[in-house]
């Protein structure tokens, strides 16, 4: 009996030494922690379709998603914020072979919200600053460069006609931007 009762102690040890090891994901073999990673994704324009496979948009064009890593784990509107920032950024037309049609425009990130509801998720943002259109098929580009950045970012894949995004621009709907023109 003695030696039954050794053998389930042991069993017992056994078990809970290795149930411990396996929880800590984030650790190396060694024990040493290592930093989390959350992917950011930011679209730009691919002219003329370029071959490129996605949203179709404005004058033939189509989005092509693009990523960045960040360090930590980041939220749906932490990632959101984290992918604009990078697109508004971008001052330069060209970036590789995708176009930015927000390289003229000065704009940042005032507030994120998100939230979900039914099984429907609303996302609102409201930035600030100004826009530079470079003309009509510019327009949609911006609009859609900002609308795929802000549901690429999203946990579930999510795109612009899957969720209730709300764009403002000091605050006024960032559509009224386009259609005063």
């Amino acid at each position: 009996m003695k030696k039954l009762f050794t053998i389930l102690i042991g069993f017992l040890l056994l078990g809970a030494c290795v149930s411990t090891n396996n929880t800590d994901l984030d650790a190396h073999e060694d024990g040493i922690k290592v930093p989390t990673q959350t992917e950011v994704k930011y679209a730009l324009v691919t002219l003329d379709g370029g071959g490129a496979t996605g949203a179709v948009i404005g004058c033939g064009d189509t989005i092509s998603i693009l990523t960045k890593t960040e360090e930590g784990d980041l939220t749906e509107a932490q990632k959101i914020q984290k992918g604009l920032e990078e697109l508004f950024s971008i001052k330069d037309h060209q970036v590789d072979s995708y176009y930015n049609a927000l390289y003229q425009s000065n704009l940042s990130v005032k507030n994120i919200s998100v939230n979900s509801l039914n099984g429907e998720k609303t996302v609102k943002v409201e930035l600030s600053g100004n826009i530079t259109s470079g003309g009509v098929c510019d327009d949609p580009r911006i609009q859609e460069q900002i609308s795929y950045t802000i549901s690429s970012n999203l946990l579930e894949s999510t795109t612009p006609e899957t969720a209730i995004i709300e764009v403002s621009l000091d605050d006024k709907p960032l559509l009224d931007y386009f259609n005063q023109k």
